[in-house]
This record gives C-alpha cells, sequence and structure tokens, in this order.
C-alpha cells in the first residue's frame, strides 16, 4: 500500500482524538490480580507474552486502515523494546487500572513509544514521497529527497515527541489525556503538516541545488 505525498493534509480531516484512553486502558483489568488470558486462553507466563499481547491491542487501537502497515511498524518496535527494560512484574502492573499501571505506561511511551517513532514515520513519510508519481515527474533527485526528507522528518518527530503525543508531561505521561493511536494523531496534526513542508523544502534545496 502506497499513500500519496503529504497525505496528513487529508489526514487532518479524518483523524479526530476520540475519548482520552490510551492504547490499553481498555484491555486492564480493574483488579490487579485478576490473571490476563491471551488469544489462546492462556496466561502470559514471560514478559514476551506480555510483550506481543501489547503488539496486538496496539495494532488493535488502530482505526485508519491507510496507515495499518505503518501502525504495525509502530506496535512492532514499541512490543520488541519491552523486554529490555520491563520485568515480569511491569508488565503485569502495566495490564491493570491502577496507578502503578499509569507508571508504567508512562515509561513504555517514553522509553519504547517515542523511540519508535522514528521507524514508522520515516517508512511513511518515505513511501508517501517515492511513491507518488506525481511527485517524482517534479523532483529531479526523487530518492535521494526523499530519503532525505524521511530521514529528517522522522529523526525530527522521534526527538520532539513530547511535544506531539497527547499527554506526554516532564517526566511522566498523563493517561487521562492520551489518544488510542498517537501514530495516526501525529501525522494528522497541523504541526506535522508544518513540519513536513519545510523539511521537504529543505531536501529539494539540498539534493537538487547543492545548498546546505
Amino acid at each position: 500500500m502506497r499513500v500519496l505525498f503529504f497525505l496528513a493534509a487529508i489526514f487532518i480531516a479524518l483523524i479526530q482524538p476520540v475519548h482520552a484512553q490510551d492504547v490499553l486502558r481498555e484491555h486492564r483489568t480493574n483488579d490487579p490480580s485478576v490473571k490476563l488470558l491471551d488469544k489462546h486462553g492462556g496466561v502470559p507466563q514471560t514478559v514476551n507474552e506480555y510483550a506481543n499481547i501489547y503488539f496486538e491491542n496496539c495494532h488493535k487501537a488502530n482505526t485508519e486502515t491507510e496507515l495499518d502497515e505503518y501502525v504495525v511498524t509502530q506496535c512492532a518496535c514499541t512490543a520488541s523494546k519491552l523486554p529490555e527494560f520491563m520485568e515480569l512484574k511491569n508488565m503485569r502492573s502495566l495490564f491493570t487500572k491502577s496507578q502503578e499501571g499509569d507508571f508504567q505506561q508512562s515509561r513504555v511511551m517514553m522509553l519504547a513509544y517515542m523511540p519508535c517513532l522514528y521507524e514508522s514515520i520515516n517508512e511513511f513519510v518515505f513511501d508517501s514521497c517515492y511513491y507518488s508519481n506525481d511527485m517524482r515527474k517534479k523532483m529531479n533527485s526523487p530518492r535521494k529527497i526523499c530519503e532525505c526528507y524521511s530521514h529528517k522528518m522522522g529523526d525530527y518527530i522521534a526527538s520532539k515527541a513530547e511535544f506531539f503525543i497527547p499527554g506526554m508531561v516532564r517526566g511522566g505521561f498523563d493517561v487521562t489525556k492520551a489518544v488510542p493511536n498517537p501514530l495516526a494523531h501525529i501525522i494528522g496534526s497541523r504541526d506535522f503538516e508544518r513540519q513536513s513542508g519545510w523539511q521537504f523544502e529543505q531536501c529539494v534545496m539540498t539534493e537538487s541545488y547543492g545548498f546546505k
């Protein structure tokens, strides 16, 4: 699936934040002692099993089918990082509606979700740029420009994620302001559109005309 260049402008109208929640809140239990069952009816026994459930819930939170492959990239990257800093007790807490669960969610957002934005944004922007025939006809070095553009956007969004993701606050994450699919929210934002236009211009000037 290849999307048209600058789909962000279209998504602004399509992607609207729904009632505040995060990708896990609807899958949490009220009682931290309640065992969480996976799709096969088993009880997760390892961090990796919980990470797999995180991926499934993260993916299911997406309602924007046009973004599905990029949401998969984002969710898979995030889930793969969880075993690096989450212990089994942390993962069990993550899936509970509790203060500790919210704290663990903030750790996931800051230590995994935000860094992974580079990969998913990079893919989205490159595909939107390079696989649009109309845009390629207007560029004399399409691959170089699109690679430059996608790298700059991925790097910018990942490094400034706290300003793009609802609920991010200094030193933590406010789950009451969260949205179910932060990636879709980012791509549909006016700030993303403005930054996208700026970075594309810079890459055209650099790759086509040699300006630094």
